[in-house]
């Protein structure tokens, strides 16, 4: 790209994964039988689109969300979901965890650059290894 041609670049996210931490345990079989839309897999809200896996030790993490403030609303909305079942959970130490994004960019020849950088590329095609 030329230095005088500035190509901006525009990321959209796909996934956003966060965790939070309850301040306390959880009895996920009293959770499983008593609460709506629940079961030993991963529970889902609606809006925002968010799945959340629950631990025993008070962990959460939250995926499925297409922003860092949607995935802090949906973290919320679990939590508020178990204070609801008199859980005395609390919204304690919300993190980022990863962020899965995708951009339009000049085009790359992969394989090129995979000889190139032999040493520090791997496919994940064993016949071009």
């Amino acid at each position: 790209v030329d230095p005088d041609n500035k190509v901006k670049l525009v990321f959209s996210y796909d996934n956003v994964i966060s965790t939070v931490d309850l301040g306390c345990c959880l009895d996920l079989k009293f959770i499983a039988r008593r609460m709506w839309n629940v079961q030993y897999k991963p529970q889902v809200i609606r809006e925002p689109k968010a799945t959340a896996t629950i631990f025993r030790t008070g962990k959460i993490i939250c995926l499925g969300t297409k922003s860092v403030e949607e995935s802090r609303l949906a973290a919320r909305k679990f939590v508020r979901k178990l204070q609801k079942f008199g859980f005395p959970v609390r919204f304690l130490n919300f993190k980022i965890q990863n962020i899965v994004a995708f951009c339009q960019t000049f085009p790359v020849d992969l394989a090129e650059l995979q000889k190139v950088h032999k040493g520090q590329c791997r496919s994940g095609d064993k016949d071009s290894e």
